[in-house]
């Protein structure tokens, strides 16, 4: 079960302990969460690729991007990270969107992100701005 289901079924259950009586109050309210959820699976990693690129100051492809240079390689890291830490999207599916990388390399990356929060006091402060802006929350801090 992921986050989006317990949403979902803490939003029904919040209805049914409110005693709603419209019969089809629930089926409407799942199916608008159902179009959210699926716009913000389609929009999310585009948003964060975007918001990225332009903070990093690299081309607006560098996601698709072979080029392995310093900053395009570290702002597909960040981008591979948020996108994999907050919006759940599948390491499979990350590498298809980053030009037909695999697993390995979003692992990787999340791998590289990680030990540069840890060691780098002024990256970690970047990659806290960019949560912000983006409107998410590092995983690590939640728990």
């Amino acid at each position: 079960m992921n986050d989006r289901t317990l949403n979902i079924e803490l939003l029904l259950s919040i209805s049914q302990s409110l005693d709603i009586k419209y019969t089809n109050f629930k089926a409407k309210l799942f199916n608008y969460i159902v179009i959210l959820l699926k716009l913000a699976s389609e929009e999310g990693p585009k948003n964060v690729i975007n918001f990225i690129g332009i903070q990093r100051r690299v081309s607006k492809d560098y996601y698709k991007q072979k080029y392995k240079g310093k900053d395009v390689a570290l702002a597909r890291q960040i981008a591979m990270t948020i996108i994999k830490n907050n919006l759940g999207v599948s390491l499979k599916n990350i590498g298809i969107i980053f030009g037909g990388r695999d697993h390995a390399t979003v692992l990787h990356a999340r791998k590289v992100i990680d030990n540069f929060i840890d060691t780098d006091k002024i990256f970690r402060l970047e990659y806290e701005f960019y949560l912000d802006k983006l409107h998410m929350v590092h995983k690590r801090y939640i728990n």
